[in-house]
């Protein structure tokens, strides 16, 4: 097996990989055999979180253990064997050397069809939302409203859940275009909550940390869910490193919410205290759960850890006042791991 030493000299990524892929083409095309070889040797700690170290006693019932399922399985056989392709990586990676300068990640993966993204399957999802002593009924579940639902990937499998229409919301023309042609009705983000109806599930997956102002979105989400029944479910991944994008340029969110913490528990405690609380919304169940992004030449998928949080609105009448938003100046409390998109 060759490995990246024997290659040094080669200045250029790409070129250095396609060598080292060639020299072990032998043993690659005896990998290639088995399609399943990266969804076989995957192995994810959904239950990688000491509970008994949350602060906030309410939380500790509600954590939701989630296994490996035959959904993840396929994206993950998905995402092995765009990478065996060779030539389709390739010219994704020079066009997105071209791009890079003039647009976004998301807009470049939008055009190419590529990076597609991964939280929970469908049963995943139920099982989220159906746990613990308030779980919604299938009746209960119609309508749903995505935002930031990039290309509807994950969009589907929540989709699944509700038996009416899906909207969707997405800043990215590109991704406006692939949303449409998956049948969902895009809402413009900037009038989205003007319509007059409500929804009984609003996904926000992976937005929080990219949007520039993630309370108010919360505190409107709110506003806009079927009152008593509906459920908002959340993505986030910790430590929370939050920006916006600007075209190829990365701003900080003029709201800036702190969430601190030096372990994931405390992470996810300070996430419920300056967040999710201050909007008005309950936690009815959460769990961990790998947010996946499909590969490239270089390898068959990227991974980071997400929490996924089923939320409730608190009722206006047990609503605190709402208080300022937690401020500081830190990204992150020392100690904190560091995981970058």
């Amino acid at each position: 097996m060759n490995d990246l030493g024997e290659y040094r000299w080669v200045r250029n990524r790409l070129a250095r990989q396609l060598l080292i892929r060639a020299a072990n083409a032998p043993t690659a095309s005896n990998d290639r055999n088995d399609p399943n070889a990266v969804a076989n040797s995957f192995a994810y700690p959904f239950d990688g979180i000491d509970i008994t170290q949350l602060h906030i006693p309410e939380l500790k019932s509600k954590f939701v253990s989630l296994t490996y399922d035959e959904a993840t399985f396929a994206f993950l056989t998905q995402c092995q064997s765009k990478t065996d392709a060779v030539c389709k990586p390739c010219l994704d990676a020079c066009m997105q050397t071209l791009l890079k300068p003039f647009a976004s990640v998301t807009t470049i993966n939008g055009l190419l069809g590529r990076g597609q993204m991964w939280v929970l399957s469908t049963k995943q999802f139920e099982k989220l939302l159906t746990f613990g002593t308030r779980p919604t009924q299938a009746k209960d579940r119609t309508t749903l409203l995505d935002i930031g639902a990039g290309d509807g990937n994950v969009t589907k499998e929540l989709a699944s859940l509700c038996s009416g229409q899906v909207y969707a919301t997405e800043t990215c023309p590109v991704m406006q275009w692939r949303l449409g042609r998956r049948g969902y009705t895009v809402l413009d983000v900037d009038t989205w909550h003007k319509h007059d109806r409500t929804y009984d599930i609003i996904a926000c997956l992976n937005v929080l940390d990219r949007c520039d102002r993630p309370l108010t979105l919360l505190r409107t989400m709110r506003q806009q869910l079927t009152p008593g029944t509906g459920r908002i479910v959340v993505a986030v991944v910790l430590p929370f490193r939050p920006f916006v994008e600007d075209g190829a340029n990365r701003l900080m969110p003029s709201e800036h919410v702190c969430i601190a913490g030096a372990t994931t528990e405390q992470q996810v405690d300070s996430l419920v205290h300056s967040l999710f609380t201050p909007a008005g919304l309950h936690v009815e169940a959460f769990c961990r759960a790998p947010y996946l992004c499909e590969g490239d030449v270089f390898q068959p998928y990227y991974l980071l850890h997400d929490f996924v949080f089923a939320l409730s609105a608190i009722p206006d009448w047990a609503m605190f006042p709402d208080g300022p938003v937690n401020v500081c100046c830190t990204q992150a409390t020392e100690g904190a791991s560091s995981n970058h998109r």
